[in-house]
């Protein structure tokens, strides 16, 4: 509407079409809103971008990638932790044993849930930057921190001298008015009476209220809702509580009891009391409603907590870990492997066994003989005191049995059971396979294991996608708030366009989070491909494809097609437009040539006319000139006329 309004003004004359010209408003409506249409969106979306990627880059979430993938294979799950400090969006990596959920939800990102909190170890200097308590508080922290767990009071102090700091996210609901205002230029139904934070006062009241238009939504309407033109509705929010419990704090200070009676403490050592606990005992730093909501009042399920998570597999409250599929396979083999190992150690060698009586009469001692049993020397041996020869010597066999052997046999076979669980082969990563497979059995094993992966993928993936559409809604809510700071990650024109949504869901202007390839080969596609096909459709100029080179994304790219398509469809219309005012202007040339040869007709007809009338008048005038010239001439005798 503002920019419709501007353009009725440029149309008010030539002046006030050249001060609204360099702002992209025309004269003529329509152009003005095609222009608008083509560039309002792409500021939207770039901006969003920029938002994404200056926090992604700052909060190295490229570099998370792998270590949410260890979480993922060996819980099952993953999680990011968002929360503002100070003037910046921060987020952490969040350990599965550092976080918990309701069990009751049954989605495996566990945003249905009532409930989600993380309790991370954190050290004194983290929670006084970050919540800035009391110096009571930050005292006492410290002081507990450095009491080390030993002999009977094993909880004098917290484990690594930290304390765990639990924060808990939770869905509540609030009841606010609403009801329809005009605004910009059109009904809209919001909420009204409620204070903005930014102003402190509400931005519509009773007073902007207006008659609900006609449909079967408000036909709905109860008669004194009707009459008062409003609706008392219940919205979800989410609210948050940080706090270190009664429970968690040092043994010195509780002395292992539960909260007192009365709602008091315990006595304390001297110099250990906090006077700065709750009435159930717990340390609270922080609570309220959560500022950044990723919520549409009219729909309960856009309510999202700040702490993103992705699960491989969830049933019924649990969360199936990608390493248990192949865990009994496994311990099988574990089990295997230890028998057999067990066996090797016990076990010993073949040795040769020969009667002493044997070396009686003989050339050799045993020593000699040692000696010819290791060379493979001839042996001299008496047989007459053991009846023969064959009864003087024997062998003792202790080395490993083929029992063990075939024990170990099974070892392969459990790995085939765990790679057929998984569908992870190590054929399919370069591992040398049998020559006796048969054809097509590798495609069948990457098509399996491209299925049984495709989770974990998908789980990582979404993982990523929750986190950055917190960065683009959340990320605009809380920048624009500082849009010092939004200039500087998007830019003047793009930081304007956010702004004027500031209070508006990126969904009411079709913009969505899209995951896309590394940013590296994102670009490096878009320099090889999209630049150089637009250059050839002719729908880039090669000054602006030499300034998005190296640097731009598809989007990038797109709007500044979109901008040079527009210019060139605005140089083609104004092209078409001069030469159509050339040709009028030639033909009045024409006509104005015609009209000077007309014109140049009539006056030499004239001065012909002229001088035919002068030629005329001459002739008539001639007797009376010629009688006067006759009258005027002096008598022949010069007596006459004389007295």
């Amino acid at each position: 509407m503002e920019v419709m309004n501007m353009s009725t003004l440029s149309s008010s004359g030539p002046n006030m079409e050249g001060v609204y010209a360099p702002m992209g408003i025309s004269p003529n409506p329509k152009e003005t809103e095609s222009m608008f249409d083509m560039t309002y969106q792409d500021h939207i979306a770039r901006g969003a971008n920029s938002i994404m990627s200056i926090l992604a880059e700052r909060n190295k979430l490229d570099k998370t990638k792998r270590i949410q993938a260890g979480y993922t294979a060996l819980s099952g799950l993953s999680a990011f932790h968002n929360f503002i400090n100070g003037s910046n969006i921060e987020t952490e990596v969040c350990e599965p044993r550092e976080l918990g959920v309701d069990p009751s939800c049954l989605r495996p990102d566990a945003s249905d849930g009532q409930y989600i909190y993380v309790c991370p170890l954190m050290d004194v200097g983290a929670i006084a930057e970050r919540w800035n308590p009391k110096a009571e508080i930050i005292a006492n922290l410290d002081n507990w921190a450095r009491q080390f767990p030993g002999g009977e009071s094993f909880q004098a102090g917290w484990p690594q001298s930290r304390p765990r700091v639990i924060t808990m996210y939770w869905k509540d609901m609030k009841r606010v008015d609403r009801g329809f205002v005009i605004k910009d230029g059109e009904p809209h139904f919001c909420t009204i009476n409620e204070n903005n934070p930014d102003t402190g006062k509400p931005d519509y009241t009773d007073a902007d209220l207006i008659t609900p238009p006609e449909n079967r939504y408000t036909n709905a309407w109860t008669d004194s809702e009707k009459r008062n033109k409003k609706q008392s509705r219940v919205v979800a929010q989410i609210r948050y509580c940080t706090m270190i419990p009664w429970e968690y704090l040092p043994g010195s200070y509780t002395k292992s009891q539960q909260f007192g009676t009365g709602f008091r403490p315990p006595a304390a050592p001297a110099g250990t009391r906090l006077k700065n606990l709750n009435i159930t005992g717990d340390l609270i730093l922080d609570y309220g409603v959560y500022p950044l909501q990723e919520a549409d009042p009219d729909d309960e399920f856009s309510v999202k907590f700040p702490v993103k998570v992705s699960g491989w597999r969830y049933y019924g409250g649990n969360f199936v870990a990608p390493i248990t599929a192949a865990r009994d396979p496994q311990r099988w083999s574990n089990q295997i492997t230890s028998d057999v190992a067990w066996r090797l150690r016990k076990a010993g060698g073949k040795a040769v066994m020969i009667a002493k009586e044997a070396l009686v009469d003989s050339n050799m001692d045993e020593q000699d003989v040692k000696n010819a049993i290791k060379e493979g020397d001839t042996m001299v041996l008496s047989g007459a005191q053991l009846g023969g020869l064959q009864n003087s010597h024997g062998a003792v066999d202790a080395s490993p049995d083929a029992s063990t052997y075939q024990m170990m046999n099974l070892i392969p076979q459990a790995k085939a059971v765990a790679e057929s669980a998984i569908g992870v082969y190590e054929s399919n990563y370069g591992a040398p396979s049998g020559s006796g497979q048969l054809v097509g059995a590798m495609q069948l094993q990457l098509q399996q294991a491209g299925v049984m992966q495709q989770p974990f993928y998908a789980c990582i993936a979404d993982l990523y996608e929750q986190q950055n559409q917190f960065y683009a809604q959340a990320g605009k809510q809380f920048y624009s708030r500082m849009p010092w700071v939004m200039a500087q990650m998007t830019g003047d024109e793009d930081m304007e366009a956010i702004l004027e949504s500031k209070d508006m869901m990126l969904e009411q202007f079709r913009v969505k989070v899209v995951m896309a390839p590394d940013g590296a080969q994102q670009k490096l596609m878009t320099d090889r491909e999209l630049i150089p096909g637009l250059l050839q459709l002719g729908m880039l100029d090669p000054i602006t494809a030499s300034q998005l080179m190296g640097r731009s994304t598809p989007d990038d790219v797109y709007a500044a097609s979109r901008k040079f398509t527009k210019m060139a469809q605005k140089a083609a219309a104004d092209q078409a437009q001069q030469a159509e005012m050339q040709a009028a202007q030639a033909q009045m040339d024409i006509e104005h040539a015609g009209i000077a040869d007309e014109e140049a007709d009539i006056a030499k007809q004239e001065t012909d006319a002229n001088l035919k009338a002068a030629a005329l008048q001459q002739k008539l005038a001639q007797p009376a000139a010629s009688a006067e010239a006759k009258w005027l001439e002096p008598p022949s005798d010069p007596s006459v006329g004389m007295p």
